[in-house]
C-alpha cells in the first residue's frame, strides 16, 4: 500500500480489486475454451495451422472474419482475425494477429474485402530478437511493392511524436464487382512503435492522443478499423478497450451501468486472451481516465448558468472535480442536480427529476469512485479517502461532466 496527499485527504492505495478481477477474467478465458459458442475449429484445422502465429491464439468460429473462398483451395477463406463490437454495437474492429510471411497476402485481402481504411499496429517487426509481424508496407515515399493481388504505394510517412507514426499508403486492386475495373484507395497506418517488449508504454498520453487521430481518419464504425500487435489480443485489445470508451463519450452514449471489467469480459468472448495482461487492464484505466481528463478541459472552457431545483444546494454549473475512473466504473447517468453529504454513498440525494429548461441545458453523469495514481505512478483503486485532520471521514469523489445540449 502507498499513501498519497491529495486536495486535502489521504489515499490508502491498493490493488486488490484488480487482482481479483484479472483473476476472474483469466477463469473466463479457461470456462469459454470447453462452450461449444467459443469453439476454434478453424482455426485447429490441419490446412489453417501453419497460418496460425501462436497455437494457442486461435479465432473463435462463431466472429472470425472470413475472406472469399477460392475454389478448390481448403482453408483460403481463413485468417487469424476476429470481429470485435464497437460502442455502437457493429462490429468496429478486426482484431487480428500480425501476419506471417505466408499469411501477409491474406491480410491485404481482408483489407480490400472488408474495405479496412485504418490500420492499427502495436509492435515492432522484431523485439527482443523476435520476430513478431511480417513486414507488409514500404519505407520509401513512392515505392511500390505487389502483395497477391494488392498493389500499394507509400504516398506519405509522417512521425507525429516519438512514440508513433502515420502511413498513408495508396492500394490498387481489381474490383470484386467487376474484375475489369480497377479500384484505388488510401489506406492510413497508425504505427505505435513506443511499446516495450515486456510490459506497458510508459506514457499514456500518446496512446490515446493515437487514438483520438484514428477517429479523426475514420469517424464512423460503418466499416472497421483494423488493429493488431503479433498475437493480436493483449495490445490489441488494450487500443480497442480505449477506443470502445471514446466512443461512447463521442456520441454521448455512456450508460449508467458502464464497466470496463465487464467490457473487457465481453471483448474477450469475442477473441480470445483481449487484454491480456493486468498491466494492459490497468494501462486501459489510465487512459479512459486522460480522456475524461480531455472532455473536463473542454468544459471547463464553456460559461454554463448555475441551475437551482427545489431549493436544494447544487453545485454551480461547471464547477468539476477531478477526472478519474474506478476499477468497476460505476457510472449513473442524470438529468438533474447532486446534492453533497458526507457519509456513506446512500446519502448522496439526487433530484428525482429537472424542470425543462435544465434538461434543455445539459445533462450530468456522475462518476463516482477513483483511480488514483500512487507514488510510484501506478494506478490502483480509491479504498479510503478522507479529511486531513485525520478523521478518515468516508468522502464520495464525484466527476460532473456537463453535456452541452442545443435550446
Amino acid at each position: 500500500m502507498h499513501l498519497q496527499r491529495v486536495r486535502g485527504g489521504w489515499q490508502v492505495l491498493h490493488w486488490i480489486t484488480f487482482c481479483k478481477e484479472q483473476s476472474e477474467l483469466k477463469l473466463l478465458s479457461e470456462k469459454l475454451k470447453s462452450l461449444k459458442e467459443c469453439s476454434c475449429s478453424e482455426g485447429e484445422n490441419e490446412v489453417n495451422r501453419k497460418k496460425n502465429r501462436y497455437k494457442d491464439i486461435l479465432p473463435f468460429d462463431s466472429s472470425r472474419v472470413k475472406l472469399s473462398e477460392y475454389v478448390g483451395v481448403p482453408g483460403s477463406n481463413y485468417i487469424n482475425a476476429n470481429f470485435i463490437r464497437g460502442a455502437s454495437g457493429s462490429p468496429a474492429y478486426i482484431a487480428s494477429q500480425g501476419p506471417l510471411p505466408h499469411t501477409v497476402n491474406d491480410f491485404w485481402r481482408m483489407v480490400v474485402e472488408w474495405d479496412v481504411q485504418v490500420i492499427v499496429m502495436a509492435c515492432s517487426v522484431e523485439e527482443a530478437g523476435k520476430h513478431k509481424c511480417e513486414k507488409y508496407w514500404v519505407d520509401n515515399e513512392n515505392e511500390e511493392k505487389e502483395f497477391g493481388n494488392v498493389k500499394i504505394r507509400l504516398v506519405k510517412a509522417s512521425v507525429i511524436c516519438p512514440d508513433y507514426l502515420v502511413r498513408t499508403m495508396l492500394i490498387k486492386y481489381k474490383s470484386l464487382n467487376n474484375n475489369e475495373i480497377e479500384v484505388e484507395r488510401k489506406v492510413c497506418q497508425y504505427h505505435y512503435v513506443a511499446w516495450p517488449d515486456h510490459g506497458v508504454p510508459s506514457k499514456v498520453r500518446p496512446l490515446v492522443d493515437m487514438v483520438r487521430k484514428v477517429r479523426e481518419t475514420q469517424v464512423s464504425e460503418t466499416v472497421p478499423v483494423l488493429v493488431h500487435c503479433s498475437a493480436g489480443c493483449g495490445r490489441t485489445g488494450t487500443i480497442c478497450a480505449i477506443d470502445y470508451v471514446w466512443g461512447l463519450l463521442r456520441s454521448g452514449k455512456l450508460s449508467k451501468d458502464f464497466s470496463l471489467f465487464k467490457l473487457v469480459q465481453s471483448m474477450r468472448k469475442q477473441r480470445i486472451a483481449m487484454v491480456q495482461t493486468k498491466e494492459q487492464y490497468i494501462l486501459v484505466h489510465q487512459a479512459v481516465r486522460e480522456l475524461f481528463n480531455d472532455q473536463l478541459r473542454v468544459i471547463e472552457s464553456h460559461p454554463y448558468e448555475n441551475i437551482d431545483i427545489n431549493g436544494m444546494p447544487l453545485v454551480k454549473a461547471g464547477e468539476l472535480a477531478h477526472a478519474s475512473i474506478s476499477s468497476e466504473n460505476t457510472v449513473e447517468g442524470l438529468v438533474a442536480g447532486v446534492k453533497f453529504r458526507r457519509g456513506s454513498q446512500d446519502d448522496i440525494a439526487l433530484s428525482p427529476s429537472s424542470p425543462p429548461r435544465v434538461r434543455r441545458h445539459a445533462s450530468i453523469i456522475l462518476l463516482r469512485h477513483s483511480l488514483i495514481e500512487t507514488t510510484e505512478g501506478d494506478v490502483a483503486p480509491l479504498s479510503v479517502w478522507g479529511s486531513n485532520q485525520g478523521d478518515n471521514t468516508e468522502e464520495e469523489k464525484m466527476l460532473l461532466f456537463w453535456k452541452l445540449k442545443k435550446l
